[in-house]
């Protein structure tokens, strides 16, 4: 014990201080507003439907990355999707279908 107290008072001796630092941080290495960055796109034609015999649209998203597809428990009758984690709404016409079913997965 007796050997470590110098010790801890020399090390405090030698701060020197330098002025103020400046962090800047990015989630990006460049400067490209996020808008502008090249985001992954997944089309679905209608050749890969017919080839997929696709018949609700939650069979359509099943080979997708980042994308969750299929039933819920014993409910075959809605279709479940996420996309990388979150609830995505539906639309047909312009107009948005209730899919929901029973139970809705939040995010934290």
């Amino acid at each position: 014990m007796l050997s470590v107290a110098p010790l801890a008072a020399l090390a405090q001796e030698e701060t020197i201080n330098t002025g103020t630092t400046v962090v800047t941080a990015t989630a990006l290495k460049v400067d490209t507003p996020l808008v502008e960055t090249p985001r992954p796109v997944s089309s679905v034609d209608r050749e890969e439907l017919e080839t997929r015999n696709v018949q609700q649209l939650d069979e359509t998203f099943r080979y997708r990355a980042g994308v969750l597809s299929g039933h819920y428990g014993s409910d075959n009758n809605t279709d479940w999707f996420k996309v990388r984690g979150f609830d995505q709404s539906t639309y047909q016409d312009g107009l948005r279908i209730y899919r929901e079913g029973f139970y809705q997965w939040l995010p934290e």
